[in-house]
């Protein structure tokens, strides 16, 4: 499951979004709602443990406000994240059907499924093949490595 924390601090403005995937790896730290300034926010994602078991310990060692948040994703998510703009007719009503945790995982796979097209020079696939064929359970980090 996935796990989505905003923190904030009384060092900074706003909140910081951490969310660990699946394998309880951390998977995001988006800054793009805080006032933290280009120069922390280094540190602070060297700080921020890799693994969620370790993330109750950094809250309480850096004395921040932790609160777990639902993680959602829009389709808008997908088809900007995706890249090739085609088929989004076709794309909008397989992705109304989705769990929303399948639309997590389709969102958070597409790094992965990037880096593995760029490393091969691969074609990409068009994106309503993608979600009907819920590529994202590839493992493409895997593969070719």
């Amino acid at each position: 499951m996935i796990k989505r924390f905003l923190i904030t601090s009384k060092n900074f403005f706003g909140h910081v979004e951490v969310a660990y995937g699946i394998n309880e790896m951390v998977s995001v730290i988006d800054f793009s709602d805080c006032s933290m300034l280009p120069n922390q926010r280094q540190p602070f994602k060297e700080a921020v443990p890799v693994l969620f078991s370790a993330f109750e310990d950094f809250v309480k060692q850096y004395n921040l406000t932790a609160v777990e948040a639902e993680y959602e994703v829009s389709f808008n998510d997908f088809w900007n994240g995706y890249g090739k703009k085609i088929n989004k007719k076709r794309c909008e009503p397989i992705w109304k059907k989705m769990s929303k945790t399948e639309q997590v995982l389709c969102v958070t796979g597409l790094p992965a499924y990037h880096r593995y097209r760029q490393r091969l020079n691969k074609w990409q696939y068009d994106p309503d093949t993608y979600l009907k064929d819920k590529m994202w359970e590839n493992e493409w980090n895997k593969l070719h490595s």
